[in-house]
């Protein structure tokens, strides 16, 4: 995770080193990654705890293939964000996102975004050159409500140091303070 952002994780419960859900209470605490559980603990007890805390399915072994394939391209489809109505937004003359990339590309070097940094700036694309308010950011980023302004400033100042030129300078990505944030696209 420190190296390369997967689309998904798949996590046994009965690892060697570390127990299944400290694995994903770690993976949470990092990034919003989706998880799924692919395990042969299949305890209702089990099972709960995973969907309700970490895992976006949870897969008791034994499992056939097809139905491993339709359940991640599941998570994967409910994880991606709602593309803006292009896939490719052009910020300035130096600053592009990619959403079908998840990338930024400022002056030339790609920098790839996070799935919830990838949710706020299609979000805020979507509403282009519009305030949007911090509570739509965090009910879209959050939906469970355990988001807060904290969290919510935090994520736009990495989104800063990948889009913008000079990041105590925003021209991109702007806020009315104690209001929202608004994305400036040509």
């Amino acid at each position: 995770l420190e190296h390369r952002l997967p689309d998904l994780a798949i996590v046994d419960l009965m690892l060697p080193d570390m127990h299944g859900f400290e694995v994903c209470r770690r993976i949470k605490q990092y990034i919003d990654l989706p998880i799924v559980m692919l395990t042969a603990v299949g305890t209702e007890e089990s099972v709960v705890k995973g969907l309700e805390e970490y895992a976006e399915d949870y897969i008791v072994k034994p499992f056939s293939y097809p139905q491993l394939l339709a359940r991640l391209a599941r998570v994967l489809k409910r994880a991606r964000p709602a593309m803006p109505e292009r896939e490719i937004v052009q910020l300035g003359a130096q600053t592009t996102i990619d959403f079908a990339r998840r990338e930024v590309i400022l002056n030339e070097r790609a920098e790839r975004l996070t799935p919830l940094e990838s949710r706020v700036l299609a979000c805020l694309a979507r509403n282009a050159n519009q305030l949007v308010s911090n509570e739509t950011l965090m009910d879209e980023l959050w939906p469970n409500g355990d988001g807060d302004t904290t969290r919510l400033w935090v994520l736009i100042n990495r989104l800063r140091h990948k889009l913008e030129p000079n990041p105590k300078e925003p021209i991109f990505l702007l806020n009315e303070r104690g209001m929202g944030y608004c994305l400036r696209v040509e």
